[in-house]
């Protein structure tokens, strides 16, 4: 028993125990901490728009502004939260009202619920009705009910949608295409792209872009990220220079939001079944020749989410950029060939902040001549 009391007395058995206390403390303090804040900032994120209950008591967040008709529709890039088009939002809401939304648990957006698995069932009849959570399918659904019973949005509606947000835009439109007067498409996400150059695209998605987010979604679950991005070293999504202080606020928030990495994660996860839905849809029914389309590209650009794994190497971002490019050829030259087609020697994403009057002229003439054809009179 001597040996033992002399043992659990020794200063290393003292300094190991210290070790572990103080080693827990550390690890447990940065989660509460980040939980803290994160309760202490949500009810200030959403105060630009409102939340509105799509079924199952799953809220999605809506935030509009102006009036007018057609009322436009915008859908963010994929894994990406509404704060990309505010500035466009400002200025084009004073020709005609615009409506920016977040996706299933992005942004502000509430993640779907888990419904109870009824075992008689093979299938939930509420993912027949809705689709599975995180594809399109299911994006589709909840946006119908978002702009219809929910928030009850006047018709036309035209679609802007950037990456997954334009291939959302596009089945929307495939199935109620009374509903939508134009597409306009930037930087389109296209069902091919996986399939171009012997799945480049996808062997870099799942080997390099899901492992990336999944790690900064644990990254927001310990705390990390908060730490991180207080010391410039994580940042944000969005993060230019013309950012103003409520968005920067919100996407420090979110960078620090496990609710919004791990949907960002379960939409990354699910491309692969997205395009192939896809894919079904336009195999199946035509697009409709009623309603008239519009692609923007930028030559500079990628997927908004992935810019950043391409700086340490050039010959990797020349390569996915051409298989990129292949997959929007695809859809201008086969998919969509009337469409009017935009090709800009620059980055769109960037012109949406340094100079949103490049696309506010555009999509204002786009409303202005559907107008003059339906001989509508507003007030702008």
């Amino acid at each position: 028993m001597e040996i033992f009391r002399k043992f659990f007395s020794s200063r290393i058995v003292t300094f190991v125990l210290n070790f572990v206390k103080y080693g827990a403390l550390i690890c447990i303090i940065p989660p509460l901490l980040n939980y803290a804040a994160l309760n202490r900032e949500s009810p200030v994120m959403g105060t630009h728009g409102l939340m509105y209950d799509v079924g199952s008591s799953q809220r999605l967040f809506l935030s509009c502004k102006g009036k007018g008709v057609p009322t436009i529709i915008m859908d963010s890039p994929i894994g990406l939260s509404s704060d990309i088009w505010l500035p466009l939002q400002e200025i084009l809401s004073e020709v005609t009202k615009v409506c920016v939304y977040d996706r299933a648990g992005l942004g502000i957006s509430e993640r779907p619920f888990e419904i109870p698995e009824n075992k008689s069932e093979k299938v939930s009849r509420a993912k027949i009705q809705r689709g599975q959570e995180f594809t399109l399918e299911r994006m589709v659904e909840d946006l119908r009910r978002l702009v219809s019973s929910a928030s009850h949005q006047d018709r036309p509606l035209m679609f802007v949608g950037s990456e997954l947000g334009s291939m959302v835009a596009r089945f929307y439109t495939q199935i109620y295409q009374d509903n939508v007067s134009h597409l306009v498409m930037i930087n389109p996400l296209v069902e091919t792209l996986f399939n171009e150059d012997n799945g480049a695209w996808k062997d870099f998605w799942y080997e390099s872009m899901v492992p990336k987010w999944y790690s900064y979604a644990i990254g927001s679950v310990v705390g990390l990220n908060r730490f991180l991005i207080m010391a410039n070293v994580l940042k944000p999504q969005i993060h230019t220079e013309n950012l103003n202080d409520d968005i920067l606020n919100r996407q420090k928030y979110l960078m620090s939001n496990p609710k919004h990495l791990f949907s960002l994660v379960d939409e990354f996860v699910n491309l692969n079944e997205t395009l192939a839905q896809m894919k079904l849809i336009w195999s199946i029914k035509q697009f409709p020749q009623n309603v008239s389309v519009t692609v923007i590209t930028g030559n500079k650009d990628d997927m908004f989410v992935s810019s950043d794994l391409f700086e340490s190497s050039s010959n990797r971002l020349s390569s996915l950029r051409n298989t990129w490019k292949k997959s929007v050829d695809f859809l201008k030259n086969t998919l969509h060939p009337n469409a009017n087609k935009i090709d800009l020697n620059d980055s769109v994403y960037k012109k949406l902040y340094n100079d949103p009057n490049y696309l506010f002229n555009i999509l204002k003439d786009l409303v202005l001549k559907w107008r003059k054809n339906n001989v509508v009179a507003e007030n702008i």
